[in-house]
């Protein structure tokens, strides 16, 4: 089983963050035997398609991979991020199973004074379950904070992002073969 960890920008290479990513995706799927990185690319029509629906102003167009693998079938995917909180980075994890649904969710680092509420368990299982078919707006699906508005809708917004992204990446990345489910 793969799973993959897309690193965006937004994606973060640093190895600590890594790391705790592949924490974060052994934990979603604990039979992992392996994790290797891998880089993947997305091509110009799809970064303008992804600029476009998510109104941003560019898409990294290279995506360090972590592919995690339980023998050779796929588990799911990861993908961790920093999005911008008020004055600084907040680097988060979403892991995901093959058909794009949140198994797991963690803040790597929270950097800001204030809004860290935003770590809290309770507050990322709300977000377990969701795909890319899903909206996710803060304040209506996603609840909010008092003292975290910022926050939230910083990573409410990275997950929408991300889950975005692995649409996009999804006929590039490794499935299993319909005769082994």
């Amino acid at each position: 089983m793969v799973l993959f960890l897309v690193l965006l920008q937004y994606f973060s290479t640093v190895p600590q963050e890594l790391e705790q990513a592949e924490r974060v995706a052994r934990r979603a799927f604990p039979s992992a035997t392996r994790i290797e990185r891998v880089v993947s690319d997305l091509k110009p029509p799809e970064q303008e398609m992804l600029q476009t629906r998510l109104r941003l102003a560019s898409v990294p167009d290279t995506l360090v991979v972590l592919c995690v693998y339980d023998n050779n079938a796929v588990l799911g995917y990861a993908v961790a991020a920093n999005v911008k909180g008020k004055d600084q980075p907040i680097t988060f994890c979403v892991v995901v199973d093959e058909a794009l649904h949140i198994k797991d969710m963690d803040i790597l680092a929270y950097r800001e004074p204030y809004g860290g509420e935003v770590r809290h368990a309770s507050w990322l299982k709300q977000f377990f379950g969701k795909s890319p078919e899903d909206q996710l707006r803060a304040g209506r699906e996603i609840r909010n904070i008092t003292g975290a508005t910022i926050s939230v809708r910083s990573v409410t917004q990275g997950v929408n992002t991300l889950l975005a992204i692995l649409r996009a990446l999804s006929p590039h990345l490794p499935h299993t073969p319909e005769a082994a489910r």
